[in-house]
C-alpha cells in the first residue's frame, strides 16, 4: 500500500475512534482505548489487599510497563527477572518462588485468548489458602469488560470473574485460555484457595 493510502486509513480510524469516545460511557471509552491499540502491548500490574485485611479491595491504580517481563520486575519488587521476549505462557510458581510474600503475584488476566494480547498482573500479600482470598468488585480503569483469558497464581484455584461489579451476574471460574460467554464481559473478579 502506499504511504498515502495507509494514513487515509489511520486517518478514517482516528475519527471513528474519537466519535465513539464521545458518545461511549467512561467504561466504553476505556474498552475501547484498551481495545484500538494493537500494538503495541501493555502490561499492568495491581495489588489487592486480601479479603482479611482492614481495606480489602484494590490498593492502588494500575502502573503500566512496555513489556511483560518489566510488568513481572515490578511486581515482584525487582527479585524476578526475566528475559525481555518472556512469554507470559511460561510463568510459572516456581519462577515466582523467590518474591517477596508481599508482592505475590496472584493472578494475570490477559485482553486475547490463549494468554495473549495485553495483561494485569494482579498482586497480593502471600498464597491463597485457608486465612486468604482475595477479590476486586469492579476491575481497574481500562480493564473494565476486556479479559478475555486468565490464569492464577500462589494456590489460588478458584478464580471466578463476574459480569457485573460486586460479584454480581454471570460467572466464570477461569484459569481458561478462552472465556466463553464471559469473553469481554469480566467486571469484578475473586481469587481463593
Amino acid at each position: 500500500m502506499t504511504k498515502k493510502l495507509l494514513n487515509a486509513q489511520r486517518l478514517v480510524l482516528l475519527a471513528a475512534i474519537s466519535v465513539s469516545l464521545v458518545f461511549a460511557s467512561p467504561a466504553q471509552a476505556n474498552a475501547l482505548v484498551l481495545r484500538a491499540e494493537a500494538t503495541p502491548e501493555i502490561h499492568c500490574v495491581v495489588e489487592v489487599n486480601s479479603d482479611q485485611s482492614s481495606t480489602p479491595e484494590i490498593a492502588g491504580v494500575p502502573t503500566c510497563y512496555p513489556t511483560f517481563a518489566a510488568a513481572i520486575y515490578a511486581a515482584t519488587a525487582e527479585t524476578v527477572l526475566l528475559a525481555e521476549d518472556f512469554s507470559s505462557k511460561e510463568l510459572t510458581d516456581e519462577i515466582l518462588a523467590n518474591a517477596p510474600e508481599d508482592h505475590t503475584v496472584i493472578g494475570v488476566s490477559y485482553t486475547g485468548s490463549g494468554y495473549t494480547g495485553s495483561t494485569l498482573t494482579w498482586i497480593g500479600h502471600g498464597n491463597c489458602g485457608w486465612f486468604t482470598s482475595y477479590s476486586a468488585s469492579s476491575m481497574p480503569s481500562g480493564w473494565d469488560n476486556v479479559v478475555s483469558s486468565a490464569i492464577e497464581y500462589a494456590g489460588c484455584a478458584t478464580n471466578p470473574y463476574y459480569e457485573n461489579t460486586d460479584f454480581g451476574g454471570s460467572n466464570i471460574d477461569c484459569t481458561c485460555s478462552i472465556m466463553g460467554v464471559m469473553d469481554n464481559q469480566a467486571s469484578s473478579v475473586k481469587w481463593s484457595s
